[in-house]
């Protein structure tokens, strides 16, 4: 599994996410398992291993001390000869005192030695490993020691039980994994299912279908969630109302107004309204009205906005726009689609989420200061030349 697969599945959707941890946790849950009884199987076969080589070495012997006693080597062969079909049998030995081979599972060997029986004169385990138990048995008669018994189990039988124990454990805990992860796959189903109820009615507002609720009952977690959420859309859709019917009432306002009024919105102070004062201000008429942001470039040229040429010498229009807001009005010298330029007087409005702008065409006004300064400026010259 890919990395991106493992991160979409921990951090992908409720259901994957509720699939993916209750198989997790069953899938340690049965490893434990799994490694905790092969642990026990294998040390209760290694057991019953020692305890079989043992119990075999120790029937040899009693069979064996009479036929060991009376020297018939013949019948102790037979004894030994005939546990040649026993299961995982390695080896069964029978020696005099002296270790000298008198009976052997394998006859090539009859005759020689062996050199390393224990000192103490008792039944123990020489060896013992996973593919070998060797048990000593001594043969005694009259509780005099006469010879010894050997006996060795190999562990192919108890590879194989420990083998079938560790299938069996995976066997088990692939069905335990798959049942828990079907098991958590519905219950995440019928969990999501009600969540995706409300993420319906969420995408449906989204793309502006405000009359949609969320219809779930009972009073689970879900339930009570879409029952909130319904209470929220019903708010947001009361002031949604207010505000449409304030929008219109200030349009119905504004469009009569003889002030040119400018409204942006949002952190981008994006245009969002014009009224018709201001298109006949800058000379334009319905049919070829630019865009509110193009008129904006028109109307504040040393205001910054987003992505015009000034962006990168101006300052954000955000201070520009609280700059211009702080003093009671400003003046700005406009240029019209017929290249004429007219003096405009602006004041700032802002509630934090929209911004208006109202403008004074003062150019008439202005030009009447100019012409009664020149008058001014003539007359007082014809009376300095009068005086003269």
């Amino acid at each position: 599994m890919s990395l991106n697969a493992l991160r979409r599945l921990v951090t992908g959707t409720v259901r994957r996410r509720l699939t993916f941890g209750m198989a997790m946790v069953v899938a340690a849950m049965m490893t434990l398992a799994v490694v905790e009884l092969t642990r026990r199987a294998e040390a209760m076969a290694k057991r019953q291993q020692v305890e079989q080589a043992a119990a075999l070495a120790q029937a040899v012997a009693k069979s064996a001390s009479v036929w060991l006693a009376s020297r018939d080597y013949a019948g102790l062969r037979e004894i030994v000869q005939g546990l040649t079909s026993y299961p995982d049998l390695r080896h069964a030995i029978v020696t005099d005192a002296r270790g000298q081979i008198l009976a052997h599972t394998d006859m090539a060997r009859v005759g020689l030695y062996l050199c390393d029986f224990p000192a103490k004169i008792q039944p123990q385990i020489l060896k013992q490993s996973q593919g070998l138990v060797d048990a000593a048995c001594p043969v005694q008669v009259n509780h005099k020691p006469i010879g010894w018994v050997r006996v060795g189990l190999g562990g192919q039988a108890l590879m194989a039980e420990l083998n079938l124990v560790r299938s069996n454990g995976l066997l088990y805990g692939l069905v335990a994994i798959a049942l828990s992860s079907l098991a958590a796959a519905l219950t995440g189903r019928a969990l999501t299912r009600r969540l995706y109820a409300i993420q319906h009615v969420t995408n449906a507002v989204e793309t502006g279908e405000f009359g949609l609720r969320v219809q779930l009952d009972g009073e689970d977690e879900p339930a009570q969630l879409a029952r909130q959420f319904n209470l929220m859309l019903d708010s947001l859709d009361r002031q949604r109302r207010e505000l449409m019917d304030s929008e219109q009432l200030f349009r119905s306002a504004t469009d009569s107004s003889p002030l040119a009024v400018y409204m942006s919105a949002g952190p981008q102070r994006r245009g969002v309204y014009v009224n018709p004062t201001f298109m006949r201000l800058f000379g334009y008429g319905l049919t070829e009205l630019p865009t509110a942001n193009a008129l904006q470039q028109l109307a504040f040229p040393d205001l910054d906005y987003p992505g015009g040429e000034g962006a990168s010498r101006q300052p954000p229009l955000g201070q520009a726009m609280a700059t211009v807001a702080s003093a009671d009005h400003v003046e700005r010298q406009i240029t019209c689609k017929d290249g004429s330029v007219r003096c405009v007087s602006w004041g700032m409005v802002s509630n934090g989420l929209q911004h208006w702008a109202f403008g004074l065409d003062m150019t008439e006004r202005r030009q009447a200061e100019a012409a009664l300064r020149e008058h001014q400026q003539l007359l007082g010259a014809c009376r300095s030349n009068a005086v003269a």
